[in-house]
């Protein structure tokens, strides 16, 4: 198992700044159609869903794996609401974009 990054918590928002509740994003190797893991716990003995659900106030927490990562951020009428690409993970650190 690679070196997990720090553990990243993340808020996402809708176009009128109301938290994007029930959304979901779903996760990429860069560049690629492929999935990516991401994990719920440090250990990264736990893999979120290949959707990963936001919860009512637009929240999720997930670690990374090294490597780099594309998010893209949906609301709960599947419309592409945003994107974060190129995110590193594990020993590179993490990095994000607060949408």
């Amino acid at each position: 198992m690679s070196v997990l990054s720090p553990h990243v918590f993340k808020q996402y928002f809708d176009d009128n700044g109301a938290p994007l509740a029930a959304g979901y994003i779903t996760v990429k190797d860069a560049g690629t159609s492929n999935d990516k893991a991401t994990y719920t716990t440090a250990a990264g003995d736990v893999p979120h869903p290949a959707s990963i659900p936001l919860s009512a106030a637009g929240r999720v927490t997930y670690w990374l794996e090294a490597g780099t990562y594309d998010f893209k951020i949906y609301d709960t009428n599947d419309v592409e609401i945003d994107e974060e690409l190129s995110v590193s993970g594990g020993t590179g650190g993490s990095r994000s974009v607060q949408t």
